[in-house]
């Protein structure tokens, strides 16, 4: 199993990269979510990789962050999505939104990422509730922080890991993110949210 690639990103496209390693060209399926954050051609790169091995032939997919990757792994074990499709569900929204709606049950969100009907959005809240939820991974299950509020999710967890359960986390987190502003940094909103537990 290639664990990561590291060298210079010879072309991009939407959907693919070309990672030159040492004289070898690499092409790596990428989720627009990577895409969007590569940097120009001809810059070095470092890819997350996760390989697929078919009869017909290999496919390396790309990710430049671990939490993508790891929503990536998740999803492929689920009954009825390949890896294509995974690719597809990182490229419709962000890896923040997906857990939010599976750990919410919110099927209505899920199926409109493109080629995720309702029966599929069942079983990814189905399947990955548990794997979600016992990895720790960032997500709001009140639904009272925005998905993209990463210090706020990493405040929560830090509370969590203090002991507080995940809805009073969540709840005096929200209440710290209001009264501070954008500008606070994790341990601010840490602090503020003690204060009110």
């Amino acid at each position: 199993m290639y664990h990561h690639l590291s060298g210079r990103l010879t072309h991009k496209t939407p959907a693919l990269a070309v990672v030159d390693v040492a004289g070898v060209g690499f092409e790596v399926t990428c989720p627009l979510s990577t895409f969007e954050k590569l940097p120009p051609e001809g810059s070095n790169v470092l890819l997350l990789t996760h390989l697929i091995v078919r009869e017909d032939g290999f496919r390396l997919f790309g990710f430049l962050t671990s939490e993508e990757r790891e929503l990536f792994r998740m999803l492929i074990n689920v009954n009825g999505i390949g890896p294509m499709l995974a690719t597809a569900v990182l490229s419709g929204t962000s890896v923040e939104t997906v857990k939010q709606a599976v750990m919410t049950g919110d099927t209505a969100l899920l199926k409109k990422i493109r080629g995720i009907g309702g029966k599929t959005a069942e079983r990814m809240v189905l399947e990955l509730k548990g794997p979600i939820s016992r990895l720790g991974l960032h997500y709001s299950a009140t639904g009272a922080l925005p998905p993209g509020d990463r210090g706020a999710l990493d405040a929560v967890a830090g509370l969590v890991s203090l002991g507080f359960p995940r809805l009073k986390a969540e709840e005096a987190v929200a209440a710290a993110r209001k009264k501070l502003g954008t500008d606070a940094g994790v341990e601010g909103l840490v602090r503020e949210a003690l204060k009110s537990t």
